[in-house]
């Protein structure tokens, strides 16, 4: 019963891309990202709903920018559910440190280089680094991957990691969540290597805080890409985003972990 339409980011899959590499994930400013999303759901988003509700489903990166664009943008959706979001990214060091050395290396011609410990997209599938997801789920999506480079970005550049850390900043500030009006249920993966979980949990005490209406479903033994998981884990899952969807805002179902 749903119209669902998929939303590309700028620089991944077949959107406009800055850089020549395919494997490079790198953005100038990261209100793009949000202004970019916005302007889908006005025109695309609003189109297929028709007369009906526009409800948002964003993972990773795309839960960062949904969380900001439900911030930017109060009234333009009726729901959003935010898989694992990019809150703040998980970069090896505090960030605050991370933001000082990405700053530096982009003041010195580094913007569009891939950061320590990233790489360049490879067909080898190494299982060890999705350890509890489903092997036939994991190896279907990556076989996509290697059949089509739009679907190859892979590694972060300095500048990329800048933008992400600035989003971070904004999107955690006390007086931008209280702007939020929009029904918001976040998963959070316990196992999470990308995304902080900290900082989701901050975000959901502030808005929640702030008077908005959010409710956290915490995965313990979840991988960050929680619709990889075994059945076990992925049915439920989907049922409670598509019972939350269903579900009149004011009893808004689920817990926090």
């Amino acid at each position: 019963g749903y119209s669902v339409c998929v939303f590309e980011h700028r620089g991944h899959g077949y959107s406009p891309r800055d850089v020549s590499d395919p494997s490079l994930v790198w953005i100038d400013d990261w209100h793009r990202y949000v202004d970019d999303l916005a302007q889908f759901c006005k025109t695309v988003g609003k189109e297929y709903a028709s007369d009906q509700q526009l409800h948002l489903y964003a993972h990773s990166m795309g839960g960062g920018i949904g969380a900001a664009l439900v911030e930017q943008y109060p009234a333009l959706l009726d729901k959003a559910v935010l898989s694992s979001p990019m809150i703040a990214p998980v970069t090896g060091m505090p960030n605050w440190l991370t933001g000082g050395f990405v700053d530096a290396m982009c003041a010195v011609g580094f913007d569009k280089h891939i950061v320590p410990g990233h790489s360049e997209f490879t067909p080898h599938l190494d299982m060890a680094q999705h350890a509890g997801a489903s092997e036939p789920r994991v190896t279907w999506y990556h076989e996509l991957r290697c059949s089509d480079s739009h679907y190859q970005t892979y590694a972060a550049t300095f500048g990329w990691v800048r933008q992400t850390l600035r989003l971070s900043r904004v999107v955690l500030r006390p007086d931008v969540c209280g702007r939020i009006e929009t029904p918001i249920m976040l998963f959070q993966a316990g196992k999470d290597v990308w995304v902080l979980n900290e900082a989701e949990k901050r975000f959901v005490d502030e808005v929640r805080g702030s008077g908005g209406d959010i409710v956290m479903e915490r995965i313990p033994d979840s991988v960050h890409e929680i619709f990889s998981m075994p059945n076990e884990v992925l049915e439920p899952y989907v049922h409670t985003v598509l019972d939350f969807f269903d579900t009149p805002a004011l009893t808004v179902i689920g817990k926090d972990d």
